[in-house]
């Protein structure tokens, strides 16, 4: 892989990542219901949701579902019923009688991590489960591959900087929204963004059925 090859996926990586998505709604959410070493984990499996997407491409598998209408529609119904999922579990919270809370610390090792792990499947699952994100992959990855390079270990090797670009924009969204989240636990308020939330998250979820049936 040359530096030129490394800089031009670099810039065009950058554009998906800075593009508010499902990835950023879920990362705000979280940071906001959770805290920020929550928000982080959720960062992380988003992120390495990444390197699914690029081993797919790289074996060719992408492009196969790209043009198969059934294996493409097959993605984004998982796709869609996750997001919808997502939406609805935050229209719950933002209708639940009980106001939301902090989720406290807990020093039992084994609970803490049994969440932790929830947490990297829910971020993983929502960037792996986007078919946006496949075809992104599928689409542009080979733009940047020379018939001589190793096709796995160059996809995988600018993937990594995808990865870090990832990590540090929502990291970046995480530090500016936990800064000011003692001001947003107003139980008024997280309802409110919950709604939001589960609002935008059932309306991707809708778009991606409308715009398969369409």
């Amino acid at each position: 892989m040359t530096g030129s090859q490394a800089i031009s996926f670099a810039l065009a990586a950058a554009v998906l990542t800075v593009l508010p998505g499902t990835d950023t709604l879920l990362v705000l959410r979280t940071t906001l219901a959770q805290g920020k070493r929550a928000a982080l984990l959720v960062t992380t499996g988003i992120c390495s949701g990444l390197f699914v997407h690029a081993s797919v491409s790289s074996l060719g598998i992408a492009a196969i579902l790209s043009h198969s209408r059934h294996g493409f529609a097959a993605l984004q119904v998982c796709g869609a019923l996750y997001l919808g999922f997502l939406g609805l579990r935050s229209l719950r919270t933002a209708f639940d009688r009980n106001p939301p809370r902090l989720e406290p610390a807990t020093s039992d090792p084994n609970l803490r991590t049994s969440g932790d792990l929830s947490l990297l499947l829910s971020g993983f699952l929502c960037n792996v489960l986007n078919p946006k994100a496949m075809l992104f992959y599928a689409a542009l990855l080979p733009q940047f591959l020379r018939p001589t390079d190793p096709v796995f270990l160059t996809s995988i090797a600018l993937t990594s900087i995808h990865w870090l670009e990832g990590m540090l924009w929502l990291g970046a969204l995480v530090t500016g929204m936990s800064r000011i989240r003692e001001r947003l636990m107003h139980p008024r308020t997280l309802r409110i963004l919950e709604g939001v939330t589960g609002l935008l998250l059932c309306g991707f979820a809708v778009r991606m059925v409308i715009g398969r049936l369409g």
